[in-house]
């Protein structure tokens, strides 16, 4: 029964052409930020992709429809802002 059951998850998966899609495309990522952990330090990587929640933000509020208050856009700011900041005091050598 629960061996049916799993069998049944798996293959809702497996052909689920989204999901496929999503699951490439975060070992994509993953893969990427290994190369990306592999150049510079971990203290200007981290922040960057961090950054990536608040444009996850401003997507779901324009694609998604949702409702963001002032504090919500003041995160996202100060998350740029933050991110920026430290970017650009990290000398790269290449």
């Amino acid at each position: 029964m629960i061996e049916d059951l799993c069998s049944q998850v798996i293959r809702a998966y497996a052909f689920n052409k989204p999901w496929v899609i999503g699951f490439l495309m975060d070992i994509f990522g993953a893969l990427l930020m290994l190369r990306a952990l592999s150049q510079a330090p971990v203290s200007v990587i981290q922040p960057v992709s961090g950054c990536g929640l608040a444009i996850l933000s401003i997507f779901s509020h324009f694609y998604l429809k949702e409702i963001m208050n002032a504090i919500d856009w003041m995160g996202i700011a100060l998350a740029g802002i933050g991110t920026i900041g430290n970017v650009s005091s990290f000398q790269f050598s290449f």
